[in-house]
């Protein structure tokens, strides 16, 4: 009776922790966000666009900007060095889109991220 209870407890667990995981894996099509994921081996790219899509982070690095007249756009600032060595502050606008099935480089934009 005992050892029941465990294999039920754990199996409820698991489940739990399974739907969580599909829960958290879908994304929802947004006028205001373009959300897209990248295939972490293949830099194959599925756009989240009019349904319901399945993401799932083991598979996919999930991008997501403001959606402006249909293109991503990102605002931000950056700050460099010219070339006297002197602290200059950028700020820009970013606007585009995504062409294509595939990035060619997938795997530097897995391993560091947007500022790759």
């Amino acid at each position: 009776m005992f050892h029941s209870r465990w294999s039920r407890a754990l199996a409820l667990l698991a489940l739990l922790i399974a739907t969580l995981y599909v829960v958290a894996s879908l994304y929802l099509p947004s006028s205001r966000r373009l959300v897209f994921g990248v295939d972490k081996h293949s830099g194959r790219v599925r756009v989240v666009a009019s349904h319901i899509t399945f993401l799932p982070p083991h598979q996919f690095y999930r991008l997501s900007f403001d959606r402006r007249d249909g293109w991503a756009q990102k605002d931000g600032f950056v700050r460099i060095e010219s070339a006297e060595q002197i602290p200059v502050t950028i700020d820009y606008r970013m606007r585009f889109g995504v062409a294509g099935e595939r990035l060619p480089d997938a795997r530097t934009l897995v391993q560091q991220g947007w500022s790759a």
